[in-house]
């Protein structure tokens, strides 16, 4: 739990720092930031070099709107008064709080030799009130009550040492490196489809992989960066990233039904601040009310939520704008059964462990086999992933999967397999789409 700032170091009305008295406005902003990874680049980089960043990070404040004051009011903690002009005073303040820390999560700080991503969350509040010194205190302490419930950086231990400290070395290393081509636009989306067992040109929905080229053209998966991410608490940047551009080819495609990976860390609307996070999502879906029933959301669990609360209230909004919510890698990482009772998801992805070790003894097969029940037992629908050869499919028949994603099927391509469909056909998987999880809301206008 953070330390209340007010009463443990320099704050407004303090000695140390006051605003201007006439500087501030009603309808100004308050703000007060962390940097969720501070004691991290500490503990790698040392002490001159974090400062350093908490300094550049406040001077970037600065910079953001004229004449914003900023100060370090602890080593990770920066405060700032914003003076918002009337074009800005019209934004919804959590979408530039968003933009804000999306912004600074991006680009790399360069300080010395060493580059790295800072980890931000915001609390803000707006003054309403003409400006005193005792309200802006108050409005203060707001700020602080909200960056307190918002997400923090992954666990960090004194105590751990030069082994750790190498591997968060070669983890920022690789997520400058990735960041940089995912802003540069050198990512792309691979698309493979969701097969049904006993008919292969049926087909579910497509999911989108991220892939990078080699310098032999070869398009290569992303997965160990993005674990680098998720370790380093910077997943988010990749995971609104890859959401946009699903949502772009919806929008462009009207009637494809497509899924997209949302790490659990990132399953949260909190994550830069109080409602500061997925509003182009949310926006998207509200203004084109087609989209949300064709978009199957992918939560990965490789990573725990960064609330149980916050993941449920992000399942339950997406769901009521008509979204699938789809479990992956059932079976793995941080996905309990209570879990998966309480979020209730449309969809349950077996993990590829299960299919690839079913054939090496028995034992095996009747935990494949046992897995897989387990699966139907809770969700109207189950995929079993890595389907990669011919045994693998038989395997699946025979134990009555119904849905089948790997290479045996369809390796992961550049090309939209549904362009080359039939417009009839496409408009009938649209339907049978949807038929699989008939909701109420779908009969609506709205959906």
């Amino acid at each position: 739990m953070m330390t209340n700032v007010l009463a443990s170091g320099p704050g407004i009305g303090s000695p140390a720092f006051s605003f201007d008295r006439n500087f501030l406005r009603s309808g100004d902003l308050l703000l007060a930031l962390r940097i969720n990874n501070f004691c991290h680049i500490e503990a790698v980089y040392g002490q001159r070099v974090a400062t350093a960043a908490a300094m550049e990070i406040r001077d970037a404040l600065e910079r953001w709107v004229p004449g914003t004051q900023a100060h370090l009011s602890r080593d990770d903690l920066i405060e700032a008064a914003v003076p918002l002009s009337s074009r800005n005073r019209q934004l919804a303040l959590a979408t530039m709080i968003e933009s804000l820390c999306m912004g600074f999560m991006l680009h790399p700080l360069l300080v010395e030799e060493h580059k790295f991503h800072v980890s931000v969350s915001a609390g803000y509040a707006q003054i309403i009130e003409i400006y005193t010194p005792e309200n802006a205190v108050a409005l203060l302490e707001e700020c602080h009550d909200m960056l307190r419930a918002t997400w923090s950086a992954p666990e960090f231990n004194a105590a751990w040492g030069k082994e750790w400290k190498a591997g968060y070395r070669t983890d920022m290393a690789s997520a400058v490196t990735f960041l940089n081509q995912i802003d540069r636009g050198e990512t792309f989306l691979a698309w493979q489809p969701i097969v049904k067992a006993d008919k292969k040109g049926t087909i579910l929905y497509y999911e989108a992989l991220l892939r990078i080229s080699s310098e032999d053209g070869t398009h290569i998966s992303c997965g160990q960066a993005i674990r680098c991410l998720e370790r380093l608490g910077l997943s988010r940047v990749l995971d609104r990233h890859c959401v946009s551009a699903v949502l772009d080819q919806l929008e462009d495609d009207p009637i494809v039904c497509l899924g997209v990976n949302v790490s659990a860390q990132n399953a949260s609307f909190h994550l830069n601040g109080q409602d500061a996070f997925w509003n182009e999502l949310r926006k998207r879906l509200a203004e084109n009310r087609s989209l949300g029933p064709r978009l199957v959301i992918e939560i990965t669990e490789s990573w725990p939520a960064s609330s149980q609360k916050d993941l449920s209230d992000f399942v339950r909004t997406l769901s009521r704008f008509g979204c699938r919510i789809a479990i992956d890698d059932f079976g793995s990482g941080h996905n309990g059964l209570r879990q998966l009772l309480t979020l209730k998801p449309d969809i349950v992805k077996l993990d590829s462990f299960f299919m690839r070790t079913a054939g090496e003894t028995e034992q095996t097969r009747n935990t494949f086999r046992h897995a897989l029940g387990l699966a139907r037992s809770l969700v109207p629908l189950v995929i079993v992933e890595g389907v990669e050869t011919a045994a693998h499919e038989q395997m699946a028949r025979e134990e009555g999967a119904t849905w089948l994603q790997g290479f045996q099927l369809s390796h992961p391509s550049l090309v939209r397999g549904w362009l080359d469909a039939s417009y009839r056909d496409c408009v009938q998987a649209l339907l049978d789409f949807k038929a699989h999880f008939k909701r109420p809301c779908d009969d609506s206008p709205a959906a």
